[in-house]
């Protein structure tokens, strides 16, 4: 019984030793810390590995960076997720006519499709006909808030079509957008 009477006196006596010296040492560098930048910095640092950072500090600021990197792309993921579902439910409309083998064609997403009503988004595209593969180029893409963004579209796009930027602007006007006359 005394052993073990011994052994507890020693781990608290040690334990006690130990939160004095640490003590002791975290008085010193936080005094030493205003005369040496350099020992704050490794402050800020431990406190950034222990996972207790310092308001404002760069650790701060890249964590929050990358959380807002994070949800950004979660975000995307979410949208091209809801696009993919949606998709199944794409009700199409034929435009135009631009040249001989390319036509103007819309696909839009409702929320109930079968109905055509809530819009969600609508895209219009210019659609070769090559017989059987049929390479669209996106011209603009009308969102559910009734804003229409236009596409921009590379040259390498333009010379698929043999459209000048011209002819693709003319396009996008004659887009047959569902309520957009």
């Amino acid at each position: 019984m005394s052993a073990i009477k011994r052994m507890i006196g020693t781990a608290i006596g040690f334990a006690m030793v130990l939160a004095f010296t640490a003590g002791i040492i975290a008085l010193v560098l936080s005094l030493a810390s205003e005369q040496m930048p350099g020992i704050k910095a490794i402050g800020a640092e431990l406190r950034c590995i222990a996972g207790f950072p310092q308001a404002g500090s760069e650790c701060v600021a890249q964590e929050l960076a990358a959380l807002e990197e994070e949800r950004q792309a979660l975000e995307e993921e979410r949208e091209r997720l809801g696009d993919v579902i949606a998709a199944q439910s794409f009700v199409f409309t034929q435009g135009d006519q631009l040249k001989d083998g390319v036509n103007l064609v819309v696909g839009t997403l409702y929320a109930n499709a079968s109905l055509q009503t809530g819009l969600i988004r609508s895209f219009c595209w210019a659609i070769i006909d090559n017989g059987g593969l049929d390479p669209r180029v996106g011209l603009a893409v009308l969102h559910g808030d009734g804003r229409i963004e236009d596409v921009a579209v590379r040259a390498d796009d333009l010379a698929l079509l043999d459209m000048s930027a011209a002819d693709v602007d003319a396009a996008r006007s004659a887009c047959p957008f569902p309520g957009v006359s």
